[in-house]
């Protein structure tokens, strides 16, 4: 493996947010394997669950083949969600995501509902 380093900037890409997977994808498939990685999230506010997901499945493919990689300059929030989707791909859940569904059986027990809401 080459001793090379291939420097990514991605605010050069996203300008300060990643909001979808296939576009962090179509970076991705352009990236040489021969050489160190590092991805550089300098400015980089937000990142998307699924952009984050697809990273990590990148990363992880990274590591089984013995590429070496860096993520540098993630600013807290970027890191947070970052560790919170590692986690829910390792449980196979998603984290803090649960959503409860409700079913009302008529317009008035809604409306029951939302009035009991506004007490």
């Amino acid at each position: 493996m080459s001793h090379n380093k291939q420097h990514i900037i991605l605010n050069k890409y996203f300008e300060n947010q990643i909001n979808f997977r296939s576009s962090l994808s179509f970076l991705i498939n352009d990236i040489d394997q021969n050489s160190e990685i590092v991805f550089d999230f300098n400015d980089i506010e937000f990142i998307s669950r699924a952009a984050l997901h697809e990273l990590i499945a990148y990363l992880r493919k990274l590591d089984a083949n013995q590429i070496e990689y860096e993520l540098i300059h993630l600013n807290p929030d970027v890191k947070l969600m970052l560790d919170k989707v590692e986690q829910s791909m390792d449980k196979n859940t998603k984290s803090n995501t649960y959503v409860r569904k409700l079913h009302f059986n008529s317009h008035e027990d809604l409306n029951h509902y939302l009035e009991s809401m506004e007490a």
